[in-house]
């Protein structure tokens, strides 16, 4: 089976979901951005895992990895369990190997790419030109659709904030064309926006799956159109 296959599963799931269509493969989501605008906070948040402004002990000299946590998003209108993966950097940006591990392993096969910076910084948006740039090279085939993040909106914008104008003009240097899916503003603190970008992922994977179960039924379809018509050709009567 292809890696991008989303085939059709009915999974044991308990509760009233139990009967819901699911993908069988996961949907990958990566996290990309700046040490510190939140990446790991809006995760957490996302895993309904609440809210801490206690920062990680610095781990010098510990080897880092990335963590990749489960989600699963459920659409009961059109009954259907979305399975996430997703992929946190898990602070390594502050480490010199960041750009040698990240970009590949973080990114790569990705279905999604979140670009997240901080309202209050300006450092970490511009930082993300610099991401940008691998996304066609690190994104999967056809490539990741990328979602900007402007995350902490709960605080008020300083001199070195991000004005609104300049994420507009941000998106129109980035040369993303259709793979770019949509802009939210969060904060992970009160939790505003979050719902509304799990959404977007589970409606935007919704109709890749559907998509893939269409192409998949006419395929079958074509097939059974064949054997019929190969039966036909090799059969014959007597007279």
């Amino acid at each position: 089976m292809a890696e991008n296959q989303d085939a059709v599963e009915l999974q044991t799931i308990k509760g009233p979901v139990a009967h819901y269509k699911r993908p069988i493969r996961s949907y990958k989501v990566s996290f990309a951005g700046m040490y510190g605008v939140g990446k790991t906070s809006l995760l957490r948040r996302i895993l309904k895992e609440g809210f801490s402004d206690i920062k990680p002990p610095s781990s010098v000299g510990i080897v880092r990895r990335i963590d990749t946590r489960k989600h699963e998003e459920i659409l009961h209108e059109h009954e259907t369990v979305i399975p996430f993966v997703f992929w946190d950097t898990a602070d390594m940006e502050r480490y010199d190997l960041y750009d040698e591990i990240v970009p590949y392993s973080c990114h790569r096969g990705s279905h999604f790419i979140l670009l997240v910076y901080s309202a209050v910084d300006e450092e970490s948006f511009y930082e993300l030109l610099r991401i940008a740039e691998d996304l066609e090279r690190y994104g999967r085939v056809p490539p990741a659709k990328v979602i900007l993040v402007r995350n902490k909106i709960d605080l008020p914008i300083g001199e070195d904030g991000v004005l609104e104008e300049k994420e507009k003009e941000f998106l129109r240097r980035m040369n993303l064309k259709e793979n770019f899916l949509a802009n939210f503003w969060t904060s992970a603190k009160t939790n505003e926006g979050v719902k509304d970008l799990l959404r977007e992922l589970g409606k935007h994977s919704l109709k890749m799956f559907e998509s893939r179960r269409e192409s998949e039924d006419h395929n079958v379809r074509l097939d059974i159109d064949a054997n019929k018509q190969e039966n036909q050709g090799f059969s014959c009567s007597l007279g």
